[in-house]
């Protein structure tokens, strides 16, 4: 496992629920609870909805942690897949907090009169979803066969060398499909930013799907026939 692996998800967790919660003391008893396309409120609701993004954000991590977990100390114990989801979770949180520290500044400048950031929040979800693909994919070839994590298609689990091949693939093209999602959030505005990434990610999880059965055809008659 990651070496303080453990303090940096914690850490990741806490955090955003810690802050939240101090600034809830500064923030007046309404704010703005939902935006519409166009970024502008179209619901207020308690101050204390602000908080709703923070729970959540521990209970999708300690999940990722249990699941890591198991991959590491379970039936099969896979040390390479638990390493990938704990960097996933680690990646992922991160792209929350960021998502969360968002929410809470832009909510507190609108409350107080005052225009929101500047930059859109579709924006900066491609961007964080696009760094987040980077190191995932920088991973990924490494990843042994396992039911949990990696390109997982009935043809990449039918023997080791169409897994390989398969986990080669996928790690460039989630590299690729973050790049563009980076550039995409840059480039693109609002709402047809975050649709356009997520575009990108459906036309890289097809190409995965394609190249794993053609990599299958390539190793017919290996391990796992």
């Amino acid at each position: 496992m990651l070496k303080h692996s453990k303090i940096i998800i914690t850490l990741l967790m806490v955090l955003p629920l810690a802050v939240t919660v101090a600034a809830l003391f500064f923030l007046p008893d309404e704010m703005p609870a939902h935006y519409n396309v166009q970024g502008e409120v179209d619901r207020w609701g308690s101050k204390y909805e602000m908080l709703i993004f923070p729970i959540f954000i521990p209970i999708f991590g300690l999940g990722m942690s249990a699941a890591a977990h198991v991959a590491s100390h379970g039936a099969g114990a896979n040390e390479s897949t638990a390493k990938a989801i704990v960097c996933a979770n680690i990646a992922v949180l991160a792209m929350f907090d960021v998502m969360g520290l968002y929410f809470l500044i832009n909510s507190a400048l609108v409350a107080g009169g005052r225009d929101g950031l500047r930059v859109d929040i579709s924006n900066v979800m491609c961007i964080a979803m696009g760094v987040v693909f980077i190191p995932t994919g920088l991973y990924m070839p490494k990843l042994k066969r396992n039911a949990l994590s990696g390109v997982r298609t009935k043809w990449s689990m039918k023997n080791d060398a169409a897994w390989a091949a398969s986990q080669r693939f996928g790690g460039a093209a989630f590299i690729a499909a973050g790049v563009i999602d980076i550039l995409v959030g840059i480039f693109v505005p609002g709402i047809y930013s975050i649709l356009t990434g997520l575009g990108v990610l459906l036309l890289a999880g097809v190409a995965m799907a394609v190249y794993s059965r053609r990599a299958y055809e390539k190793t017919q008659g290996g391990e796992g026939k």
